[in-house]
């Protein structure tokens, strides 16, 4: 009897193994979803070129645990539903292991339930909702699968009212956004920011003047004017002649180039030298040329320029240059953050010593040593009770100059690769 089960022993192992090599040896499959057609396919398509060549330089150095990495690209052409379906069907069973990107807030929100619910980590790429890494916090789920490498929108209000207060000393900012879910969170956002300077300091330890700003009952800091404009919207001389009327100093804008690029058009139609600051989305090669001249030093939030300024940016520039052309480049944070992104889950699943996608998600919560990444140096980017790799201090603020956009203030150029900023009182994480 004990030679029979040996034999039937020694049979099933035997059909077992080239079963389990299998499974060892099949690639790793990574998604990526995001806007890749469209008006708005600029910054998908840069993050989808960077996630390429961060996984042909993996793959050249051997993938992920000894595994090859294949991508599945899918194109939620800026359509919640579309991308929810999407997500659905890269969670199902023989789907993908991992999803990057996700390059719209909107279509995120949808996207992320299915992919929660199938246990595939998720590393955002390009959307930036402040509460898409919080949907899925514990207690009231047992694990958080959805992480970020992106500068989300509270951290880029933090860097525009540090830019507008601290550093230019404005006092009446004039808030034009989309009339948008994403443009209310944006104005929302720069708003509660602005209360705060009531009770925190500025970032570079002074006293704050506080003279000449308007201020509610409480006494914190509003902002004189604010409206909205409608998506598709061209003629904004209405907007901005109010905006005038109510003497605002500088103006904060928050939507889609195409009508960002409108105001900057109009505001120099009308002669007025007023300055811009607007969100992450002016970085990119669309508000350039549809601003064209009109897009001079208008600043913004920024974790990418095209200045080569250590050894590591510069290769990966001329690479991303080879890789994709023009399209890699249009929206330059947005393939830098892809990329960065492809870096951190190949850190994680070194160090958890494989790709299984439950030990490289509580390694990406418990990194250690530093991740030399494009945007910064990557130290214990992620915890428990934060998803966020991004903070504000390892955002820079750009200028448009010329055709091209540049760090505004050289000072902060070492801090922002080092991923810790020197100056004194700057909140590490907003």
């Amino acid at each position: 009897m004990s030679r029979l089960f040996a034999l039937a022993l020694a049979v099933g192992l035997a059909c077992l193994a080239p079963h389990a090599l299998a499974q060892d040896s099949a690639p790793v499959r990574i998604g990526v979803l995001g806007t890749f057609s469209g008006p708005t396919a600029e910054a998908g398509q840069s993050m989808r070129q960077g996630v390429r060549l961060a996984v042909e330089e993996l793959n050249w150095k051997g993938g992920l645990a000894d595994r090859k990495i294949v991508l599945v690209e899918v194109d939620d052409q800026n359509d919640p539903d579309r991308g929810e379906e999407e997500a659905k069907r890269l969670a199902a069973r023989g789907g993908v292991d991992y999803v990057v990107g996700l390059s719209n807030s909107a279509v995120a929100m949808r996207a992320l339930q299915p992919l929660q619910e199938a246990g595939v980590p998720v590393l955002i790429a390009g959307a930036s909702d402040s509460s898409l890494t919080r949907l899925f916090e514990p207690p009231m789920h047992k694990l958080n699968y959805v992480f970020r490498v992106a500068a989300n929108d509270l951290a880029q209000a933090d860097l525009i009212v540090r830019e507008t207060i601290d550093r230019q000393h404005y006092k009446r900012l004039g808030i034009l956004v989309e009339s948008s879910p994403y443009g209310n969170a944006g104005r929302d956002m720069v708003r509660e920011r602005l209360r705060r300077r009531l009770y925190a300091p500025p970032f570079n330890g002074k006293a704050d003047d506080v003279r000449g700003w308007v201020r509610d009952a409480e006494g914190a800091m509003q902002a004189p004017f604010v409206a909205q404009f409608q998506s598709g919207q061209t003629d904004m001389a209405g907007l901005l002649n109010q905006a005038r009327a109510a003497q605002v100093d500088a103006l904060v804008v928050w939507g889609q180039t195409a009508e960002t690029a409108a105001i900057a058009r109009t505001r120099a139609r009308m002669g007025w030298s007023v300055p811009i600051v607007g969100g992450s989305d002016l970085a990119s090669a669309a508000f350039v040329k549809g601003a064209g001249k009109a897009g001079q030093a208008v600043r913004m939030p920024t974790t990418m320029v095209a200045d080569p300024i250590n050894s590591r940016r510069q290769e990966f520039l001329l690479a991303l240059k080879r890789q994709g052309g023009a399209e890699a480049l249009a929206v330059l944070p947005a393939a830098a953050q892809g990329y960065d992104a492809m870096l951190l889950l190949a850190a994680a699943s070194r160090q958890a010593q494989s790709a299984e996608r439950n030990a490289v998600r509580a390694a990406l919560e418990a990194l250690k040593g530093g991740v030399f990444g494009v945007i910064t140096t990557y130290q214990a980017p992620f915890s428990r009770e934060n998803h966020e790799a991004i903070s504000a201090d390892m955002v820079g603020i750009g200028e448009i100059q010329g055709e091209r956009i540049a760090y505004a203030h050289k000072d902060e150029v070492s801090a922002i690769i080092v991923g810790k900023r020197i100056a004194a009182g700057t909140p590490q994480r907003p």
